[in-house]
């Protein structure tokens, strides 16, 4: 942990509002940004993008029962009043990215993950309803309190930026 010493910058990741890290005297915590989570097939060459009520019927795979991305998964879920079937469960979003290309199963995957349309991962983007709103997980840099170190400050300003242009990708 950054307050121990032997990190300067931890990333860390918030799927849901009241998920950690939380406000500490023991660290500071400064947002990066949201990256867009995209519920993705594998390619289908030569047909049009699959829809959510397609997705319905196939196997899905998130992080294990409690995990974040699945509780913001099922939390998405409910409020759509869906239920998919998770039945592939692993905490490695490659290992997810992987099922997911070799046509295994539907999932959420963080864009920086996928690239614009899923070009380099073998996968391509769900069309969701109209009026459904995207996920998010929030990106957070956590560091000691106090100042950071210059080279620690830029690499949080570079994360932003580049964070800012996965979003904006995907706008």
């Amino acid at each position: 942990m950054p307050r121990s010493g032997d990190l300067d910058v931890l990333i860390a990741y918030r799927y849901l509002p009241e998920d950690p890290p939380g406000v500490s005297d023991e660290w500071a915590t400064t947002s990066l940004g949201y990256e867009p989570l995209v519920l993705v097939t594998g390619r289908r060459p030569g047909r049009r993008p699959p829809e959510l009520a397609e997705c319905l019927g196939m196997e899905w795979t998130s992080g294990h029962a409690h995990s974040p991305d699945r509780r913001l998964l099922h939390r998405w879920a409910a409020d759509l009043g869906i239920s998919p079937d998770v039945t592939l469960e692993t905490e490695d979003l490659h290992s997810m990215l992987a099922m997911i290309g070799a046509g295994l199963a539907v999932g959420l995957i963080p864009a920086s993950l996928i690239g614009e349309g899923g070009d380099r991962s073998g996968v391509e983007p769900v069309a969701l309803p109209p009026g459904v709103a995207p996920l998010n997980r929030e990106v957070l840099a956590v560091s000691r309190p106090g100042a950071r170190l210059p080279i620690i400050e830029e690499l949080v300003t570079l994360l932003a930026e580049a964070l800012e242009r996965v979003r904006s990708s995907y706008r």
